[in-house]
């Protein structure tokens, strides 16, 4: 064999090998596309918090949350049931007040609280084995992996419920790192948030955004009327 055939069949090698690699890859990034629109739903679950405050009585709230490392995750907005809404002659009014009692339970599950930082919009709770409803289901803990790996135009996919109304995947780009500044149209803190270029609807919060690699960036959080949203990351979540 001369220089001459042994760089052609080299050649060959080579471009045979990124087409196969290449068609791996594809078919790996379909299944994972596959998972997140049929799968992942399945393992979001619904969280009712239930109690009794101040001045109003009794007051229940619903939202979503996930499974991760056996204890489940959300938001503190979509459990909190001190933030009642108020009707005045100047229209619908926001106004916190003192809880009583609350329970929480998941799909049946009651719920013991370990984390409820309003700053960051974490809530973290336990799963206890006493006081649950009858009819409670399992819930399995969220199949991809945290990762805190960010950069600029990364594909994520929103896992979304808007208005828990049903499951719901959209797409979108990371178009923020970090946020310092409070969020004009909120009263939350974003800094412990990467931005979305995609908007989140009420009843999206508390479910997860992941990446196109199957790993779980963080949970969404808050939509702003500008078409931006933003996702508390899981690491601050996990570092609780």
């Amino acid at each position: 064999m001369n220089r001459r055939e042994f760089l052609e069949i080299l050649g060959i090698g080579i471009v045979g090998g990124k087409f196969v690699y290449g068609s791996i890859k594809d078919s790996i990034k379909g299944v994972r596309e596959w998972q997140i629109y049929n799968e992942l739903p399945n393992y979001i679950y619904n969280i009712e918090t239930e109690g009794i405050v101040e001045e109003v009585g009794k007051n229940e709230v619903k939202g979503k949350g996930i499974l991760v490392n056996n204890h489940f995750i959300t938001c503190v907005h979509v459990t909190d049931i001190s933030n009642v809404s108020i009707p005045t002659p100047f229209g619908i009014m926001n106004e916190k007040f003192k809880i009583i009692s609350k329970d929480s339970f998941v799909e049946g599950n009651r719920l013991e609280e370990l984390i409820f930082d309003e700053d960051r919009d974490i809530a973290v709770y336990k799963l206890c084995d006493w006081g649950n409803k009858k009819g409670r289901k399992e819930i399995k803990n969220f199949p991809c992996k945290p990762s805190s790996e960010r950069y600029l135009g990364k594909k994520v996919y929103i896992v979304g419920n808007p208005r828990l109304g049903g499951k719901n995947i959209r797409n979108a780009r990371i178009s923020d790192l970090d946020s310092w500044n409070a969020n004009e149209s909120s009263e939350k803190d974003t800094k412990y948030c990467f931005g979305i270029d995609s908007q989140l609807i009420p009843g999206d919060s508390g479910t997860p955004c992941v990446s196109e690699d199957f790993e779980l960036m963080g949970i969404n959080s808050i939509g702003t009327k500008y078409g931006i949203s933003y996702v508390t990351k899981i690491e601050e979540f996990l570092k609780c």
